[in-house]
């Protein structure tokens, strides 16, 4: 199940007011209001109340209020933000599904937040606060809290558990110092050791008990029978998508019982099917719990949360609604859209509106007492307009300010605020497991944190895919408007991050935004653990569980659930079914021309021919999205999650299987015939390319959308012609993918300088804010976050204003952060780098998107807009991550620029992509130019200089002397390579080494006299042959 909590924080931007990081209400006050919303309140009555604007509106709302300091950039608050579908990024995370934003005030006032939510693709860091308009016609629930700093280690510790994929962070190094887990969070550091289940209490500063729960992928654990139900030794009813084998359990000391669907909530008819919000009631304890998990079998493997809140009226409020169960259940698709009440900002004028326990509300938050701010959003299926109940004695259901997809007035909006827009105060880090303008990374949570003494953070927890972009508008996707999504947010201290981040680090998330300060995440291991993607290492790695069902006529079935974690290396059907029945297995799945039928042995494994005749239909693998295995002799049938296939390994899986002789006949006359089997890169951690350039260039929308290279080549080569007002050069770019198996004056300032150096101004409207400039960044190792790319180490920008573009390619790990100040990495200061920047028109834009698309890079950043996209076919490919499936896995673009004095360039750019298996230089540069090749770069004592054939391959010798300085090999990170008699200099990615064939790469290169004769001075000097 999956349950989204919203953290408010207000910063406001249009008064003179204090910014704090807290929930606030529509007022601006202390909680109400979500297209329209309920809002529940903390007060002495909590009850369900309209919000004060539609949830899609930017001004009014809860949600916009509490955000502020979020969506726009705002110094006093430090922002993490995490989510498994973040805005303008791709779906994230495979594995968690958790949403949510942290906000810390780093001055004295000793304030924290914690927003979690449900809604895909929204609340973008720094980028303006936008509704999706996808998620009106679905439910979400929203829950924000706010509390002391001296809880951020443990709020840390409970998100890193959820293993959430951060997408922006403005935490400061001062801040993580303090806060050892909120470190951890941010740096993504690996939970290692048993146990994998975190459990975290804290009071918020209304002194309301908090629990927060968090389970990771090695925890094995279901959320509401082992989890909930044990910990609270109490009976259990859940609201949670399910499926037929998860049944209301009456036996033992304490119930599972499931909700009936349809129920009445906030004045709404909502169905399992239309909601995505997932909570559960613990009965006799006056708590109600929102949750990530669905409440299914296969959800053991998967990393969850759960934020439990002890309060009787907000009890009271959701007892009405769950009054109903059910004895038997059957699947139900979870839909509820809660939104995260909304809180508005504390502005001066409003602080006697809202109140807690009859507390003035900021006397409260601004001394060493607790206090919690909560509150709970609800967006009904197909509508924008929501429903927020905020917690008070008597909670009930009311409309929030505005809609959902408004930008302005709602709650989520209002507590994102200073995640979507800049704020240097708010430290933030999301993850996602589909984030918004990236490709599905399968990761759903987002987090944000504020640096300072302030001792506040915040932790939003949500459900909603494509949601909430960092420094990116807001914008609900309207892909999620038919579901219900449910939002959290909760305020607490920073001594609780560590274990909020271990909560969410047990998720297994996909960060895709994170601007935590090292400071912060050395305060806080578990958030530096979850920052920076420390691996989980223990074993076991493979769970298999069994169990037996209770049906209504006394029947029961025997069930089988395996669970197969990432590391446990294992073919789901060879090694773990076949070896777990001892028998002959029958496959239906997808599978590759390595993957055949097997027939030697005791046991076989057939793969059933196709197409087959199933239930009436004659249905064809390559057309059926279903896997199963029939188990002969046993009357059993399994339903798998992985495809059959020899890389699948080391992809995690599920198997659950059912034995019974009926279910078992009806399948055996579908896999009557079987057969032999046939056959079957970039990790983008921000995006925020517009549809309109993704449009028009479909190789950056391959690119952008993770579209996977299939046919070889895997190497591109692009080719095209520099735009400037007096000169122009000719430039050739190789993409390699990792299946291809490509005089000197000193500079006006030192490259540390935050003014005066070429680097700095070029990219000026890069790390500051500029609406006219569209950015897409890509990293193998970007700033703020952990090192994301396997595969490719390409590391560029791209700049789009109006009719030009420019093209920027470095070597520097931790470099150029998107709307952040800019910092020189000290610890590149040892090495060697090269920086390369060329201009062009826009009408070239899918050119160099294919190209870098070919070279599988991971985007970290990205703002380009819609129109842009649509415009750009290739472009939009690239931003959306799309997967290069077809030959070749080689690019090579020519193309002609235009400058201001009519000159034109020509321009060659290559891409080599994983599946070239191509040597960028003895296969893709020396082939394509026909010419002999020196070379510059790291390389292994099995990668010589080759004499023999028709063009040579020669390592330049090291030292060499290069721009008035004498350089290393082993101390240079700079690559590149000379091409003889062509007045050519190659920028390449790629190490001469033997295992590069299988990475990705690129080559970029220029055609000029006056650059070709600089390097051949320092190339003078060549190894002997086979040296």
């Amino acid at each position: 199940m999956m349950f989204t909590s919203i953290i408010v924080i207000f910063i406001s931007l249009k008064i003179c007011i204090a910014q704090v990081a807290t929930c606030k209400d529509d007022n601006n006050a202390n909680p109400p209001n979500v297209l329209s919303s309920k809002l529940l309140k903390s007060a002495m009555n909590p009850a369900w109340a309209a919000s004060g604007a539609n949830i899609d509106q930017n001004r009014d709302h809860s949600i916009i209020r509490t955000m502020a300091s979020f969506v726009q950039f705002q110094g006093e608050i430090n922002v993490l933000a995490y989510s498994d579908d973040p805005p303008n990024l791709p779906p994230r995370n495979e594995k968690s599904k958790t949403k949510g934003v942290l906000l810390i005030d780093n001055r004295d006032t000793d304030a924290a937040a914690w927003f979690v939510h449900t809604v895909p693709k929204f609340l973008a860091h720094l980028g303006g606060y936008s509704w999706p308009a996808a998620e009106t016609a679905k439910g979400h629930m929203f829950l924000c809290l706010a509390f002391n700093e001296a809880h951020l280690n443990l709020v840390a510790k409970a998100i890193r558990y959820q293993e959430p994929f951060i997408y922006a962070n403005s935490l400061s190094p001062e801040l993580l110092n303090q806060h050892v887990e909120l470190s951890n969070l941010i740096t993504g550091t690996q939970i290692r050791v048993t146990p994998f289940l975190e459990h975290a209490k804290f009071a918020t500063k209304a002194a309301a008990n908090i629990q927060a729960f968090g389970k990771h992928t090695k925890s094995y654990s279901d959320m509401y029978a082992r989890v909930l139900k044990n910990k609270f030794a109490a009976n259990i009813r859940i609201w949670a998508p399910s499926d037929a084998r998860s049944k209301s359990i009456c036996k033992g000391q304490y119930q599972l019982r499931k909700i009936a669907s349809p129920m009445q909530l906030a004045g709404s008819l909502v169905s399992r099917e239309a909601d995505s919000a997932k909570w559960a009631l613990i009965e006799g304890k006056n708590t109600v719990c929102f949750t990530t998990n669905d409440y299914k079998m296969n959800e053991k493997r998967i990393p969850g949360a759960a934020v439990c809140l002890e309060n009787a009226g907000v009890y009271t409020a959701f007892t009405a609604a769950a009054f109903n169960v059910e004895v038997l259940l059957h699947r139900f698709q979870l839909a509820s859209m809660t939104q995260a009440s909304e809180y508005g900002h504390l502005q001066i004028q409003d602080r006697n509106r809202f109140v807690i326990d009859n507390i003035n509300f900021e006397k409260l938050f601004l001394q060493c007492s607790w206090l919690v701010v909560k509150f709970l959003v609800y967006k009904p299926p197909t509508l924008l307009s929501t429903k927020i109940i905020k917690s008070e004695r008597n909670p009930t259901w009311g409309n929030s300010a505005a809609n959902i997809d408004q930008n302005a007035r709602h709650s989520i909006a209002e507590t994102m605020a200073s995640f979507i827009a800049n704020n240097r105060e708010i430290s933030v880090l999301a993850y996602s497991d589909d984030p918004p303008n990236l490709p599905p990374m399968n990761e759903k949570s987002k987090a944000k944190v504020h640096n300072g003494a302030t001792d506040a953070a915040a932790w939003f927890v949500h459900t909603a895919p494509n949601f909430l972009a960092h420094l990116g508008p807001y914008l609900w996707p309207a892909a999620e408007t038919p579901k219900g999504h449910m939002f959290l947010c909760l305020s607490l201290n920073e001594a609780q991050l560590d274990s909020v981040a271990k909560a969410i680090r047990y998720q297994e998330p996909f960060i895709y935004a994170n601007n935590l300060p090292a400071a912060l995440l050395n305060l806080h291991n578990e958030l530096s653990n979850l920052a920076k993607g420390v691996q989980i290492r223990v074993t076991p790695f493979l769970e298999h569980a069994k169990f037996t069902t209770k049906s209504a006529n006394g029947a029961a079935a025997n069930i089988d659930a395996f669970g197969k974690h990432t590391k446990s290396f294992a073919d789901m059907y060879a090694r773990v079914l076949k070896n777990k029945f001892a028998s002959n297995i029958r496959i239906w799945a997808p599978s590759d021309a390595r993957s055949k039928s097997i027939c030697k042995g005791q046991y076989q494994l057939r793969k059933i021919a196709s197409p087959m005749q199933l239930a009436g239909s004659l249905v064809s693998r390559e057309a059926d999205s279903a896997k199963w295995a029939l188990i002969e002799g046993k009357n059993t049938v399994c339903f798998t999650t992985n495809d059959y296939k020899m890389n699948e390994k080391r992809i995690p899986g599920a198997a659950v299987c059912l034995e019974n002789a009926g279910v078992y006949t009806a399948f055996t006359a579908a896999a009557f015939n079987v057969e032999a089997i046939r056959y079957q890169e970039p990790y983008i951690y921000a995006n925020n390319l517009p549809p309109a350039i993704l449009n028009q260039y479909m190789e950056l929308s391959n690119l952008v959308n993770g579209v996977d290279v299939r046919i070889t080549p895997f190497l591109m080569h692009a080719k095209f012609t520099t735009k400037a007002a007096h000169a122009v050069a000719n430039i050739q770019a190789f993409g390699k993918h990792s299946k291809s198996f490509a005089g000197f004056f000193n500079s006006g300032a030192t490259i540390d300088n935050d003014a005066g150096h070429s680097i700095r101004r070029t990219m000026a409207d890069f790390v500051a804010n500029n609406g006219n400039i569209n950015v897409l960044a890509y990293s193998d190792d970007p700033p703020n976050l952990p090192p994301m790319n396997e595969k490719s180490k390409t590391k560029g920008a791209l700049l789009v204003h109006n009719g030009a573009a420019a093209w920027f390619v470095h070597t520097a790990p931790n470099f150029l952060a998107h709307l952040g100040p800019y910092l020189w990495p000290a610890a590149e200061t040892p090495k060697g780098h090269m920086f390369l920047c060329l201009s062009f028109n826009v009408a070239q834009l899918n050119s160099v998107a294919k190209a870098i698309r070919y070279q599988e890079p991971f985007i970290y950043a990205n703002n380009l807009s819609p129109a842009l996209l649509n415009l750009h076919n290739e472009l939009s490919n690239l931003a959306k991550g799309v997967q290069i499936r077809v030959t070749p896995f080689l690019e090579h673009t020519k193309f002609t620029t235009k400058s201001a004095n009519g000159a034109a360039a020509n321009i060659d750019a290559f891409g080599k992509h994983t599946k070239s298996f191509a040597d960028m230089y003895a296969r893709v540069l020396k082939n394509k130019f026909a010419a002999n090749i020196r070379i510059w770069a790291p390389s292994d004592t099995r990668s010589k200089s080759i004499c023999k054939g028709q063009y040579q391959l020669r390592k330049i010798a090291s030292p060499m002397q290069f721009a008035g300085s004498q350089v290393s090999r082993e101390a240079d990170s700079a690559r590149w390579a000379l091409i003889e008699g062509k007045n050519t200099v190659c920028f390449t990615t790629n190490d001469y080494k033997m295992n590069e064939k299988r990475i990705p790469g690129a080559a970029v290169c220029l055609e000029n006299a006056g650059v070709y004769t600089a390097f051949t001075a320092a190339a003078f000097i060549v190894e002997g042959c086979n040296k």
